[in-house]
């Protein structure tokens, strides 16, 4: 029916029931009622029309089927099922449909199960079209076990039916199943070549496993197919990912235009600031930080804080950081810091920084967690730079904050080992896990750019002399 007509017969409904009248229609425009409202109308509408319908029509064999998938849709399943067990000689799809549904949010797979294998025993003509929508149903509830299952019978039984193969697809994609996705997929597309969800799906299952080059070129068949906006900013992050940050810049700036958000303007933010464009990832990525407030994500703050290390602007970026602490950010400061420390100290500065650092912990409250990150942070740093006596002092007094703090131990150990201290050397020693020898390693693991080279080969070496003289302290 037109849109037209249904628009007509949905106004004289509704003055119906604004009168507190059953308005007269035969059971064709109820069904076209039910059939052709939009969904919109249909959340506030589908129930009041079903029950004129069965109130004017109370045998009317389509009417009682949707009466039962109203249940369904209310998660009233025992009770469609008995409204089911009236029309237990019906011969209709969506009847046959509705009782799957049930048995499977009831849990009762093998009743499933054995309704279709009578179907097929039967050689029901509706077997196919059943399949169809109950495997859609197993997804749209999240299914996925189940679906995969039912699916893959389904396959045997009609190899050339390609819907329920893109069936089965969705589950495989919504499942974060990549390898059987791309599996798929790659045989859809000579099936469905035009089809932009077997694309889209493909090239975001090749994304998913970072495989981008093949993800980039999946996705430009898919927006030859349909131009779409989630496609694009996929195909944006993948030029990303291979660092073609250009051409990822230019998809993503095409996006925001037709639709801006904060998502695609965090994209863009990371693409100026690997190309170098600071004054645009700092006006932009200050905007963001004001949007999302404390909860700003980390990948923006970073490209904001390095707009002030690539220009060395020490003094302004401590600035910067205390400005993000006093608006809400201070959950973030343990990033911040380590970002300072990482990217701006030189060993010949070390305690200079150290002591900024160690002083926000009076200036930001007192957080303990920041506070104790920086005393292993500065022990850390005097360790590498040959001064252990002075790291003790901070490590020593981490110790008495949190003795359980991650790689505390190790470091400890270390630092005893070369004081001398033999033991305190065998009580640290003694606190580490059983395979203590692997886990001083864990020591190489911690990554503070521009010195990680001149620190990694001090600790490695350190480790390699407790290795060699362990038998002489026992």
């Amino acid at each position: 029916m037109m849109k037209k007509n249904i628009s007509q017969l949905l106004e004289k409904f509704k003055t119906g029931l604004a009168e507190g009248k059953d308005p007269y229609f035969d059971s064709e425009e109820i069904e076209d009622l039910l059939n052709g409202i939009s969904d919109e109308e249909a959340k506030e509408y589908l129930i009041p029309i079903l029950d004129l319908g069965l109130r004017l029509y109370p045998f009317n064999q389509s009417l009682l089927i949707k009466r039962i998938e109203k249940e369904c849709i209310n998660e009233n399943y025992e009770t469609a099922l008995s409204y089911a067990e009236e029309l237990k000689h019906v011969d209709d799809p969506d009847l046959h449909v509705a009782r799957l549904e049930c048995f499977c949010m009831l849990e009762e797979y093998h009743k499933a199960v054995t309704y279709l294998d009578n179907l097929e025993a039967e050689k029901n003509e509706y077997l196919e079209e059943v399949y169809e929508s109950f495997i859609n149903i197993l997804a749209d509830h999240e299914f996925y076990t189940v679906g995969i299952t039912f699916a893959k019978k389904a396959i045997k039984l009609f190899p050339e039916n390609n819907d329920i193969q893109l069936a089965l697809l969705y589950i495989y994609f919504d499942y974060e199943k990549n390898k059987e996705v791309i599996k798929l997929a790659t045989k859809l597309t000579d099936k469905m070549p035009y089809s932009y969800d077997v694309w889209y799906m493909l090239g975001a299952s090749y994304a998913r496993i970072e495989e981008f080059n093949k993800a980039i070129e999946a996705l430009d068949f898919a927006l030859t197919c349909k131009d779409c906006l989630e496609s694009k900013m996929l195909k944006g992050f993948c030029l990303a990912g291979i660092k073609n940050y250009k051409e990822a810049l230019e998809i993503n700036l095409e996006v925001n235009k037709e639709k801006p958000t904060s998502l695609v303007q965090q994209a863009i933010v990371q693409c100026y600031s690997y190309l170098g464009q600071n004054e645009k990832t700092k006006i932009l990525s200050r905007f963001l930080i004001e949007v999302y407030k404390g909860n700003c994500p980390r990948s923006i703050l970073g490209c904001y804080l390095n707009t002030f290390m690539v220009t060395s602007q020490e003094e302004e970026m401590i600035d910067a950081l205390k400005t993000l602490a006093s608006t809400g950010s201070q959950h973030k400061m343990h990033l911040f810091l380590q970002m300072m420390v990482s990217s701006l100290m030189d060993l010949e500065d070390s305690s200079d920084y150290s002591e900024e650092i160690l002083k926000l912990k009076i200036e930001f409250g007192g957080n303990m967690n920041l506070f104790q990150d920086m005393l292993f942070k500065k022990g850390f740093f005097h360790f590498a730079a040959g001064e252990v006596r002075s790291a003790l002092q901070y490590l020593e007094e981490l110790e008495e904050e949190n003795s359980a703090y991650y790689l505390l131990h190790p470091l400890l150990t270390l630092c005893y080992l070369e004081t001398g201290n033999k033991d305190r050397f065998l009580n640290q020693l003694s606190l580490l896990p059983k395979d203590r020898l692997t886990v001083l390693s864990k020591i190489n693991h911690i990554h503070f750019n521009p010195v990680h080279d001149k620190i990694m080969p001090r600790s490695k070496d350190l480790s390699s002399i407790l290795i060699k003289n362990i038998n002489n302290y026992n």
